[in-house]
């Protein structure tokens, strides 16, 4: 999405695009009915209203056709641009509770080899997850991080509030902590029939706007009902207050706790050596279990999908996050382009390899694990990287070649 954050670097590729395709501004305003001072104004970054904003943008992404956010900001995607600062106080802050070098920190942040002890410890203390360390995730509005900032944006990362959510046909509301990030996301969603939100707490939605009695958005503070909050009292959220500087609840639990979660569900399965623990693995799998909590929690937190219907009712699944699914692709969509649409099946594998099908009209709102999500989209967008690379390395037949230069 195009943030209002971002309401100056947007300002800056317009002008690039109407260079880059001969447009003069008289002839914008003439064909979009947009005032000279106003498109000046946007150009330059000073729109004010943030609802003005959006709504020039939309009139002006109709106007260029522009139809995907990669097609209108793929500038912005640079390497460079994506890079997170970190303050001078924060490494010195990791190193120190760490062990690992400044030095070490910086190498691994621009993308050195890294044990996965490293990268856990670092993770747990810039509240976010092992791919985060590195920048190497997908969703970057789930950062936990109160004293990051993401070149290109006015605010910094970690809790702002809370998403509350009314399906049409229940008596209970959902309510999920996110970040600022994310609110401006909603913001920016609220004008299309499908919404992607990444939560804080390892929860990723697909709404379906339509079936909703309303959506509300609040900081923390104003509003929240008690109760949301899982396993807020247990020895787990003390282990992370001691670990971690202002931490206050569970909902600001850093995704790196759910990594060590899911892997907590390999070993009780003995999928995993019980030998190849780090320090943070053995720490909370040790809380794990003087809490005495059951697989079945874990399951919840790290693969259980919640899904929201239409008339009101509600079912859970465990998704098999294979190649024989639509739903990354549809969440994808929905989380990039302009004007997405929505396939209307949605479908996917279970947990004991049988074939579901969904029709996304029926859905009101699928609850699903955000870092099995992440997972699957950066692993199939490496499949596309590693097919684009081997393509490019094959000599083509004359034939083809000269067929397609005609």
């Amino acid at each position: 999405m195009i943030l209002y954050s971002e309401k100056e670097h947007a300002g800056k590729r317009m002008e690039e695009i109407f260079s880059e395709r001969g447009l003069t501004k008289i002839q914008v305003c003439k064909d979009t009915g947009i005032s000279r001072p106003t498109l000046d104004k946007f150009i330059e970054g000073n729109i004010r209203n943030e609802k003005n904003f959006y709504k020039y943008l939309k009139i002006l992404f109709q106007y260029l056709d522009i139809s995907s956010e990669q097609e209108f900001k793929g500038w912005y995607k640079t390497e460079e641009l994506q890079k997170k600062e970190y303050n001078p106080s924060d490494i010195s802050y990791a190193s120190e509770v760490t062990g690992i070098s400044e030095e070490h920190i910086q190498e691994i942040l621009q993308g050195a080899d890294a044990t996965r002890e490293e990268l856990q410890e670092l993770a747990l203390c810039f509240r976010t997850s092992t791919k985060g360390v590195q920048n190497k995730h997908y969703f970057e509005n789930v950062e936990n991080v109160p004293r990051c900032n993401i070149i290109g944006a006015e605010y910094e990362n970690g809790i702002w509030g809370y998403i509350e959510i009314q399906p049409a046909r229940r008596k209970d509301k959902l309510i999920y902590p996110i970040t600022e990030l994310t609110k401006d996301s909603v913001k920016w969603q609220l004008n299309q029939e499908f919404l992607v939100v990444p939560c804080l707490n390892n929860r990723l939605l697909l709404i379906n706007r339509k079936h909703l009695k309303y959506i509300k958005l609040y900081t923390v503070g104003h509003g929240k009902d008690k109760g949301i909050s899982r396993h807020e009292e247990t020895s787990i959220r003390k282990f992370l207050n001691e670990r971690i500087q202002n931490f206050s609840s569970f909902e600001e639990a850093p995704l790196v706790v759910y990594e060590v979660y899911k892997r907590y569900g390999n070993v009780t399965n003995e999928k995993t050596n019980k030998d190849d623990l780090t320090k943070l693995e053995k720490e909370i799998f040790g809380l794990l279990r003087k809490e005495y909590i059951r697989e079945s929690y874990i399951k919840s937190q790290t693969s259980l999908t919640e899904i929201y219907y239409d008339d009101g009712a509600w079912d859970t699944i465990v998704i098999d996050f294979n190649e024989r699914e639509n739903l990354t692709t549809n969440i994808k969509r929905v989380q990039e382009w302009i004007q997405p649409q929505v396939e209307d099946e949605l479908y996917m594998d279970g947990e004991a390899g049988e074939y579901i099908s969904y029709n996304t009209e029926r859905i009101a709102i699928m609850d699903i694990p955000l870092l099995q999500v992440e997972d699957a989209l950066l692993a199939r967008e490496e499949d596309s990287k590693q097919e684009q690379k081997y393509l490019k390395g094959i000599d083509l037949p004359y034939e083809w070649k000269d067929t397609n230069n005609h």
